[in-house]
């Protein structure tokens, strides 16, 4: 069965809003519908006119937020466990005819010669025990290119639920801050801390285990000769009780697993928000060809006075520095105790890869922050001499560019995405438009017309078309 972009998201409304009648009307080729086991509706198809998984998926996308006039808040793209498939988690609001927030999963998986896509949607209050039966059902009746998504049932899972090699082991269900800053697919049994906020989710699941997404470490560059004006300042009596003698100092541009272990140590010593205590094992530099440094790391957290032994994962990015040397860090990372750490991996990943967060809240909320600050900095600046003025103001400048830099991880993290799933953006420079493609599709179009097609930096990435 064939399916155009318009006919999967025609059939997602069908299932969650719409007589079947006027989905017909709208199909162009048929699909195949079936309801979930425990509620929820599962669509899956060939998309025609997807050439890779990413154009497919992100056609779709587009084509819900046309067709609903709410864009899908998504998370971060990632890997179905022991499948070929890309698969991510997403989040709307139909307003027509009634309000409803629906929460989904699209999964898209590369067949010979074209590329399939399935959608499985639901209420979002009941999701988290819909989506692992849905993908169970999915699996046995979805072949893309011919071949099965689910392995063989062993004969201690026959329960129905969807197995741990090839999907999250945990049923998942969506959670919003109340603020509304951030949000995450959280697995059962697992609470948000009440430090959560400002676009940072601290979460505990039922068995040791954390995430820290969007946790933030800001720091000046130790080697920037604004933040060592800084640095004499925190250190005289003018300074000593100020938020300066709580900064985070440390070289900008070392090794950046060293980089992370550092920032947490320092902001641990000095009383700010921190993880508990990380060794970095491997650290893998991912390429950006934009103003963000990125690293996939994975490491240990020592067994101390209170606290089990941990192993984690994640990633960790930051910017470049400012002109007063401050650079922002931020990590997203999951902890479990050595012995759930292998039978909790893909949930963790799947919860890992649904963070997604509302920037326009976040940096209302800095700019709310920031004022008794600043201008506590301006009283300070009047009382000292002009060069400690001068490097107040460079500190107002920073937390002035906070909402651009929050918009550059932002850009940051989607090419990170894309380098993991090997993906690159193209510029048609004919038509003036962007477009994501598989790495080797991407190489044969910029090779073939090079007058035409350039690759695009992540720097220059546009919001709401490439991420």
């Amino acid at each position: 069965m064939r399916i155009s972009h318009l006919s999967i998201v025609a059939l997602f409304l069908a299932s969650v809003s719409l007589p079947v009648s006027t989905f017909n009307a709208l199909a162009q080729t048929p699909l195949r519908n079936m309801p979930g086991p425990q509620g929820g509706n599962i669509i899956y198809g060939t998309v025609d006119g997807a050439n890779t998984p990413p154009a497919a998926m992100g056609s779709i996308l587009r084509h819900l937020h046309q067709q609903y006039g709410d864009r899908p808040q998504v998370g971060r793209v990632f890997k179905v466990r022991g499948t070929e498939s890309e698969a991510v988690f997403f989040t709307l609001t139909r307003h027509s005819p009634s309000t409803l927030k629906i929460a989904g999963m699209l999964l898209v998986s590369s067949a010979p010669g074209h590329v399939e896509a399935a959608l499985l949607s639901d209420d979002a209050s009941r999701f988290g025990t819909s989506i692992n039966p849905m993908l169970q059902k999915l699996f046995e009746a979805w072949t893309p290119g011919g071949k099965s998504l689910l392995g063989p049932v062993s004969a201690g899972n026959r329960s129905g639920a969807a197995p741990s090699s090839s999907a999250p082991s945990a049923p998942l269900h969506p959670y919003r801050l109340p603020d509304g800053s951030a949000s995450v697919m959280l697995a059962e049994g697992w609470h948000v801390t009440p430090q959560s906020g400002g676009g940072t989710i601290l979460a505990m699941g039922p068995n040791g285990e954390t995430l820290a997404l969007g946790f933030p470490y800001l720091a000046y560059d130790s080697n920037n000769p604004s933040t060592m004006q800084m640095r004499r300042f925190a250190a005289s009596p003018a300074g000593r009780n100020t938020s300066y003698a709580k900064s985070i100092f440390i070289p900008y541009g070392a090794d950046l697993g060293r980089t992370f272990v550092e920032l947490n140590s320092q902001a641990r010593r000095l009383g700010s928000p921190a993880v508990v205590p990380v060794q970095v094992e491997r650290a893998q530099t991912v390429r950006s060809s934009g103003p963000s440094r990125c690293a996939v790391l994975s490491g240990n957290s020592p067994a101390s006075q209170g606290q089990q032994a941990l192993q984690f994962e994640g990633t960790f990015c930051q910017s470049r520095p400012d002109a007063s040397g401050g650079f922002m860090n931020l990590a997203n990372l999951a902890f479990a105790p050595p012995a759930q750490a292998d039978r909790d991996r893909a949930t963790l990943r799947a919860m890992l890869g649904s963070f997604q967060v509302n920037n326009a809240i976040v940096n209302a909320q800095a700019a709310a922050l920031a004022k008794p600050g600043i201008d506590a900095i301006h009283e300070i600046g009047r009382q000292v001499d002009a060069r400690i003025a001068e490097s107040h103001r460079q500190g107002d400048q920073q937390r002035a560019a906070f909402e651009a830099h929050n918009d550059a991880m932002d850009r940051s993290s989607q090419g990170f995405s894309n380098y993991m799933l090997d993906k690159s953006v193209v510029l048609d420079n004919q038509y003036g438009g962007h477009a994501t493609f598989s790495n080797n599709t991407a190489q044969g179009i910029v090779e073939g017309n090079p007058s035409r097609y350039e690759y695009v930096d992540t720097s220059k990435y546009w919001k709401g078309i490439d991420y």
